[in-house]
Order: C-alpha cells, then sequence, then structure tokens
C-alpha cells in the first residue's frame, strides 16, 4: 500500500521510484506526479528483480514504468496510465516519445505480465527499446474474452474493460 505522490515540478525531474540492484516488490503501489518518470528500473543483468502488483502509476511526467537489464520482470493488476513521457526513449534510432511503458536491454529469463493495463498515455504507449530475448507482454490466453481478469489491454485513448451491465 505504497502512495508516492511527488506534486510534480516539470524543473525537477525526480522520479518516484528507482531500483538498481536488490529485489524490489511493490505491492497496491500508487505512484503519481513525479516530475520525471514514475517507477525506474535498471539493472545490470540479473542485479535488479522487480515486482509491481494492482498498482497505479500516473500522471508523471516521464514514462509510467522504465525497465530494462532487469533479472525478473513481474507485474500483475497494473495501471499505467495520463503519464507525459518526458524526454525521448530511443528505439531502434528513432527517438520516441513514450508515455506508458518502456522495455530495454535483454529481456529478463524470469517475466510475467498479465492484467496489465496502459491507456491515455503522451506518445507510445509500450515502447521495446535494443536488445536481446524476447518481452512477453501476452499474458493469459484469451479466446474471444476480451475483458477477463488478467489479459493484458493497451490503447490509446481511455479505452477499458467495463463491467458488464446486467
Amino acid at each position: 500500500d505504497l502512495l508516492v505522490d511527488g506534486e510534480a515540478v516539470a524543473a525537477a525531474p525526480a522520479i518516484g521510484v528507482g531500483l538498481t540492484t536488490g529485489d524490489l516488490t511493490l505491492r497496491r503501489p500508487v505512484v503519481k506526479r513525479s516530475a520525471g518518470a514514475g517507477v525506474v528500473a535498471s539493472g545490470s543483468g540479473v542485479t535488479a528483480r522487480l515486482t509491481l502488483e494492482a498498482g497505479a502509476l500516473h500522471d508523471n511526467f516521464g514514462t509510467g514504468l522504465a525497465a530494462q537489464l532487469l533479472g525478473r520482470l513481474a507485474i500483475s493488476g497494473t495501471k499505467v496510465c495520463k503519464n507525459k513521457g518526458g524526454a525521448n526513449r530511443n528505439i531502434s534510432g528513432t527517438l520516441r516519445l513514450v508515455g506508458g511503458v518502456y522495455l530495454a536491454g535483454a529481456a529478463p529469463a524470469e517475466q510475467s505480465v498479465s492484467g496489465l493495463s496502459v491507456f491515455e498515455n503522451d506518445g507510445d504507449q509500450v515502447a521495446i527499446g535494443l536488445g536481446s530475448g524476447t518481452w512477453n507482454l501476452s499474458g493469459p490466453s484469451a479466446i474471444g474474452e476480451a475483458c477477463r481478469a488478467g489479459l493484458n489491454a493497451f490503447a490509446g485513448t481511455a479505452w477499458l474493460c467495463a463491467p458488464k451491465s446486467s
């Protein structure tokens, strides 16, 4: 139940939560209004391990979630929305604004992503930078159930699965 409310000032590019080494688990975090990115996890291959559970990363002046060179990335039930993107990211030699999720470097050996909703961010919702391996963002099998729990949703606007009306 972590709350990081940066009450950001655009002139101070601080991040909400940063990880460079160790094992960090954020359960039900709300990271908002940081002057820079919401959550930044950047290791050296196996030194940093990040778990995000049932979180909300929103209204940050940088990218909502930036992760690279991790030993583990596990995301479940997390919303990344209304982030500004901040500085451009290098995507295969092209500079792009990434407001939602930016992943780079070698894909972690341990990774799981389910129930991730990325929407209404400035620039790209999700971007994969240079690196090796495969980033798996597919989540559980949909089989025609567009709003089933655990599915990942990526949208450019304020689209989210609405509860079914009776």
